[in-house]
């Protein structure tokens, strides 16, 4: 299964979740789609935690944006 989430902080206003959940059981994909709420203080250190797992992908949101870039491989 592809794991996806997004990464931000807060995130208990999005629908991310529940609107690429719902693509991904209509086209049969399986997938799955979450939430990674990583606070500034820790951001750096939880991203090369993430990379070290097995993600498909991610999108990235406030107030992360700018700050993953450097981070990208």
């Amino acid at each position: 299964m592809n794991k996806y989430a997004l990464i931000g902080y807060p995130l208990g206003h999005t629908f991310s979740p529940t609107i690429h959940n719902t693509a991904f059981k209509h086209y049969n994909m399986e997938s799955d789609y979450g939430s990674l709420e990583i606070e500034e203080s820790i951001f750096s250190k939880k991203i090369e935690e993430i990379k070290r797992e097995d993600w498909a992908g991610f999108n990235v949101t406030i107030p992360h944006k700018q700050r993953i870039i450097p981070l990208l491989d």
